[in-house]
């Protein structure tokens, strides 16, 4: 009995520590699951940062991060759960930790290691300040970034801060033909006296040397350069830009960019293709030259008016489309995983011509040429653009009149009706591109057009005189174009018409509306 009891007891013992136990490790199992999921609530620094949101750092080499400046803009992937710190993928930086993705807790798992690096939260703001601005060096006024200006013992004047704005940097930007009219004379002699003395931030074109007074310098200058002046534009010398003509810009073994070209369509870097002309677009484009977005880009946050670098293209004569090139992005870095997982696109992918050591591969996108305006515009909108008559293609109103072209208004999409050009091919030249038409008899084509349908006239082949093509309203039992139309509407490849609604009509079926 004495060891039957023993036995019991001991059991029950034995039940009552397992039940503790599993009590125990419930409690802890709760609690942990309790805090994880408030350290997801705190994730991204309790909120106020998302994945994908552009910061900038408010302090220099944050967490020893080396070689990254007070102001460097980014993007964050990533966050720790505890609300501290997130993982940001910094533009134009390249001394990252290649095993800083292994503490992500939420936000993005795939990213560009080379350029990732953890940041506290106290030490981020939303946005990104602009960065590049005037930077006096050595008596003249350039375009660069803070980094560059103060490596070379410059004085960086402000983020956006323009040249025409900086005064006593002794940059004599302005030009001493002062009436434009080609050539220094006395005209720009007495333009000078008639602003003597006046002192002025807004840099009139009377004060040459740019030290904000009309004086004796500025007359000087006059005389240096009695005559017919030089051509000047941007010269790029290293990662600097300033306003030279060719002469002095070679002199210093600067890369000339040519006349009247301004800093803010190019973007000095330290390559040696810089100024190479690119192997698409029929030399549109060189490596630097700045360029605006015309046309919302497929790629997240590229909309109308954002900015970038021409940097490569794809050669036709490789089996490349003709008509695209790569452009390195502004402020803005490709996240989407199913795009980060194609592995094959590295840093060389289908580039034929251009900048070959960049690294930002994650940073550029292939670009129609036809969606980009040279040159860096703040816009937020374009239109179709005509060009003699039948070639129609994205613009602004005021680089559409460059063109030549007629511009259709804000927001409109190449359409025929954009239009009005001849189409002399077919028909006797009875249409013209963009013409309303509507059938007036039934035409026995396999899909049967119907006696009352109505669209627009597209093209023609001379090959088929006495047939056009005809973008119909509502019909949609097309999709015959004719490769070989020699005559009438053209667009670029973004701007393809639905071919199912496009079909050959004779020209006796057709009747041209009033208007």
């Amino acid at each position: 009995m004495h060891i039957a009891d023993t036995d019991t007891n001991s059991s029950l013992t034995h039940h009552m520590t397992m039940t503790s136990m599993i009590a125990t490790l419930v409690a802890v199992f709760l609690t942990h699951a309790a805090l994880a999921a408030e350290d997801v609530n705190r994730c991204f620094c309790n909120g106020k940062f998302e994945a994908g949101m552009t910061v900038h750092t408010i302090v220099a080499n944050p967490r020893g991060a080396p070689d990254l400046p007070k102001g460097s803009c980014g993007q964050v992937v990533c966050s720790e759960p505890h609300g501290k710190a997130v993982l940001v993928v910094w533009f134009n930086w390249y001394n990252g930790d290649p095993a800083s993705g292994k503490w992500c807790a939420c936000g993005h798992e795939a990213f560009s290691q080379t350029k990732s690096w953890w940041v506290m939260c106290k030490d981020l703001k939303p946005g990104c300040p602009p960065a590049r601005g005037a930077c006096c060096l050595r008596g003249s006024c350039v375009w660069s970034s803070e980094r560059t200006c103060t490596a070379r013992g410059g004085l960086y004047m402000g983020d956006g801060v323009s040249c025409r704005t900086v005064c006593n940097c002794g940059q004599g930007w302005q030009h001493e033909d002062i009436n434009g009219d080609g050539d220094v004379d006395i005209e720009d002699f007495l333009r000078v006296l008639g602003r003597w003395g006046q002192q002025e931030a807004d840099r009139p074109r009377e004060d040459i040397n740019g030290d904000c007074t009309v004086g004796i310098e500025d007359l000087i200058r006059i005389f240096e350069h009695w005559g017919p002046p030089p051509p000047r534009g941007a010269c790029c010398n290293g990662e600097l830009c300033s306003i030279e003509a060719e002469d002095a810009c070679v002199s210093v073994g600067g890369r000339w960019w040519g006349a009247d070209v301004s800093c803010n369509e190019v973007l000095c870097v330290d390559a040696d293709e810089l100024g190479d002309q690119l192997c698409n677009c029929d030399g549109q484009f060189r490596v630097g030259d700045r360029v605006t977005l015309l046309r919302h880009h497929r790629g997240p946050g590229l909309a109308v008016g954002h900015q970038g670098t021409a940097i490569a293209a794809h050669d036709p004569e490789q089996g490349a489309f003709p008509g695209m090139i790569t452009v390195l992005w502004d402020d803005w870095v490709e996240e989407r995983p199913e795009i980060r997982a194609q592995q094959h696109r590295n840093g060389l992918w289908a580039i034929h011509c251009g900048w070959h050591a960049f690294l930002d591969r994650w940073s550029t996108t292939k670009v129609y040429c036809q969606d980009l305006l040279g040159g860096e515009h703040d816009i937020d909108t374009s239109g179709a653009c005509c060009i003699d008559g039948v070639w129609c293609r994205l613009a602004t109103a005021d680089s559409c009149m460059a063109l030549g072209g007629v511009y259709a208004g804000d927001d409109t999409a190449c359409r025929p009706s954009a239009c009005d050009g001849p189409i002399e091919c077919a028909c006797e030249g009875e249409f013209r591109v963009g013409d309303r038409v509507a059938l007036e008899r039934h035409v026995n084509w396999p899909d049967g057009l119907r006696r009352g349908l109505k669209g627009e006239v597209l093209a023609a082949s001379e090959h088929s005189p006495d047939v056009v093509l005809v973008y119909f309203d509502l019909w949609r039992g097309g999709g015959r174009i004719q490769p070989d139309s020699t005559c009438g509407y053209r667009a670029d490849p973004a701007d393809r018409l639905e071919t199912i609604r496009i079909t050959q009509v004779p020209c006796d079926a057709l009747v041209v509306m009033e208007d």
